[in-house]
């Protein structure tokens, strides 16, 4: 009887052993197709042949900054000059005769409706306004669903550019991923047609970073931002724009000068010149400070650093430590006057305004 107990134990054993492995293996082959899945995904998210000739044939609509088929966001802060200037450089994009095609809808949410006016008039004085229309009535979700309608059978997408000011009006919330995500992804498949879709956005309450989640850089082509300062004339102002976050195609640095509120006036500076938005910015702090050293300067011809700082010291409109000059005297060499060294042991530095 012990004995059959026994011979029944180890048969069971192996039945169980064979289970186990049986089961040990589909567990392993489980595993191994789940493994399989995930790098066919992978490989699903590489890119794909549209997208490496995209790449390799980028045409850009505006030189270094827009590109024909993807999704580019602008943000800087409010006053920065986004509208006026996105405005012009699209208006002379258009008078390129190479873009004879192209077509641009500028959906106008968020700006004074008297610069839009005024730049309607403009537009069609040089005879664009069969191309380019300012949209200015209805929501940015009305505008966005008639993008859609058209794009569903439109023969020629990649002639189409489309212009949203601001991107919050796409979302009911910017702090929000969920929202954030689906309005982008909407724009994302806008430009998945050929389509080209600029957004125009808002900073922060710091002032630097973008305001919004994550998602306003993951789900874009390139965030750029815009910077501004006061230029050198009245109402002027000088805006630089730059990378702002991740951006997916070959970028140029560019800036320009405007007038505040006039569109029309906004010029790009030239593109060899390199812009310093910081010094522009002390140089508006100095602006007095140069102005009584070129005073100085042109009515003596020239001075050295000793005659400068005892002319200033000596004038009661100027209230400056003798660091403060030299430091502003120094810091504008080749900007607003120049110097010449004498060649002798005891050097003497000698100052002319800068014509």
């Amino acid at each position: 009887m012990s004995d059959f107990s026994e011979l029944n134990q180890y048969r069971k054993g192996k039945v169980e052993a064979k289970k186990m492995e049986a089961s040990t293996k589909e567990t392993s082959d489980n595993i191994i197709a789940k493994w399989k899945q995930k790098e066919e995904e992978l490989k699903g998210l590489s890119m794909s042949r549209s997208q490496r000739t995209k790449a390799l044939n980028e045409r850009f609509l505006i030189d270094g900054l827009l590109p024909i088929g993807y999704h580019v966001i602008l943000y800087g802060n409010a006053g920065s000059g986004k509208t006026s200037v996105v405005l012009k450089l699209l208006a002379e994009m258009l008078l390129d005769k190479n873009n004879a095609d192209i077509k641009v809808f500028f959906f106008y949410v968020d700006g004074q409706l008297s610069m839009a006016s005024k730049f309607m008039d403009y537009i069609e004085s040089i005879k664009i306004d069969n191309r380019y229309s300012i949209v200015t009535n209805g929501t940015a979700e009305s505008m966005l669903n008639l993008v859609e309608e058209m794009l569903e059978d439109h023969p020629h997408p990649e002639q189409l550019v489309f212009v949203l000011d601001t991107l919050k009006h796409l979302t009911p919330d910017l702090n929000n991923k969920g929202a954030n995500a689906k309005a982008l992804h909407r724009i994302r498949k806008i430009v998945s047609t050929g389509a080209t879709f600029l957004s125009l956005h808002h900073t922060n309450k710091d002032g630097e970073n973008f305001s919004g989640t994550a998602e306003v850089e993951q789900d874009s082509d390139a965030l750029l931002k815009i910077e501004t300062t006061d230029g050198q004339k009245e109402h002027q102002k000088i805006s630089t724009i730059k990378e702002g976050g991740r951006v997916r195609f070959y970028f140029k640095e560019c800036s320009f000068s405007f007038f505040k509120g006039n569109p029309e006036s906004v010029t790009r500076l030239d593109d060899g010149e390199q812009i310093d938005i910081e010094l522009i910015k002390q140089m508006n702090e100095d602006k007095h400070l140069i102005g009584g050293i070129k005073a100085f300067l042109r009515l003596r011809g020239k001075a050295t650093k000793l005659e400068l700082e005892d002319a200033i010291k000596e004038d009661d409109d100027f209230d400056y430590s003798v660091r403060d000059i030299r430091s502003v005297i120094k810091r504008y060499i080749d900007v607003h006057w120049t110097v010449k060294k004498s060649g002798d042991r005891n050097t003497i530095h000698t100052y002319k305004v800068k014509e």
